[in-house]
């Protein structure tokens, strides 16, 4: 894709965004209002990616990797979790060590 190409691509992008935010105002909201939004936040999504701006997390979210690593492994090995562990009811703090292992976890 071209420089021109891609221009472009943000301008139309840019225009389309701000016509259906507009037409989401309206009230009552149209009977397609739910396919238009779902098209709103494929469209910001495009525009994130071609104007290299990182994609919104909403809050308490995070990027982790799809298998962990060995860092997070240890770290949920090496977590509080285990202190609660007992061989004779197999209790385990999954929350714990899910934390340690998101804080383990590197950004991307």
């Amino acid at each position: 894709m071209t420089t021109e190409e891609k221009s472009e691509w943000i301008r139309q992008l840019k225009n389309s965004v701000d016509d259906l935010s507009s037409y989401l105002t309206i009230t009552p909201l149209p009977k397609d209002a739910i396919d238009i939004r779902w098209r709103l936040e494929v469209e910001k999504m495009a525009l994130a990616f071609l104007t290299d701006e990182p994609a919104a997390f909403p809050d308490g979210w995070r990027l982790v990797p799809v298998e962990p690593t060995v860092e997070m492994i240890n770290a949920a090995q090496s977590s509080t979790a285990w202190d609660k562990v007992e061989f004779w009811d197999g209790f385990y703090d999954d929350k714990a060590a899910y934390q340690a292992m998101l804080a383990a976890a590197a950004a991307p």
